[in-house]
């Protein structure tokens, strides 16, 4: 079973930090405090497989020297690289697709995996994610919600999931937060889920915690206490 921690920073301290033009500096100690995160992690459960997402901004990806910042931390912290994703969204095709193309099978050749967050939402079309050099397709939390509301999310959410998967991709059902909702996404054929259904937002301390307190079984996290299910792994947010 895979849990991964998923580091984020909120869409408002993104916009601020890209204005002002710290994102890049910011960008890179949120990274680097997340590997060193993993690896004490991973030191005391080598049994789990663990893996860690963070969230990267466009400015941040697009700016100069990023793969190079990437290999660093990876070379520094002793970061696994096949077990760190990095997280994208769409937009930055829009930008300059040929120059994030480059960027993206720069990283890949770090070894590191690559999601493409919130699909969806922004410019992409199903055509387009076979251009995309991107390992996991997170479907936005938008048409997850509408399960067993909306007819059309569930056919939504099955069609990503089937062309993700004919392109060798694994994908995520962002914003699961029903019993219903997890059992539709999981019939459906996604590997992986987040959402409040399993967990609130937690602190890297509070991560740290449950999974101290897992004891080789599966991870129980709070509020709800519920573990993951034997087919469908837990995405156990965490904030930086």
């Amino acid at each position: 079973m895979a849990y991964q921690p998923v580091v984020r920073i909120s869409d408002g301290a993104v916009a601020v930090a890209e204005q002002s033009g710290l994102i890049l500096e910011i960008g890179a100690w949120v990274l680097e405090r997340s590997c060193r995160d993993w690896v004490r992690w991973h030191a005391g459960h080598a049994d789990l497989a663990l893996d860690l997402s963070v969230n990267v901004s466009a400015r941040q990806l697009m700016g100069p020297g990023f793969c190079s910042t990437v290999g660093l931390v990876l070379d520094v912290t002793k970061m696994d690289p096949g077990s760190l994703v990095l997280e994208v969204t769409e937009g930055i095709f829009v930008e300059d697709g040929d120059r994030a193309m480059t960027v993206l099978a720069n990283l890949k050749a770090l070894g590191v995996r690559l999601a493409l967050d919130d699909f969806g939402t922004g410019y992409c079309s199903l055509g387009y994610l076979r251009k995309f050099p991107v390992d996991i397709v997170k479907i936005d939390q938008g048409f997850v919600a509408g399960i067993g509301r909306d007819p059309a999310a569930a056919t939504i959410v099955a069609a990503v999931t089937s062309l993700a998967h004919v392109l060798h991709m694994r994908v995520t059902a962002e914003g699961v937060e029903t019993e219903r909702q997890r059992d539709e996404v999981l019939g459906i054929g996604c590997e992986l889920a987040q959402g409040f259904f399993y967990s609130q937002p937690l602190s890297g301390t509070d991560f740290a915690r449950h999974l101290d307190a897992c004891e080789g079984g599966p991870i129980l996290l709070p509020a709800t206490g519920r573990a993951p299910s034997e087919r469908l792994s837990a995405a156990a947010l965490g904030s930086a």
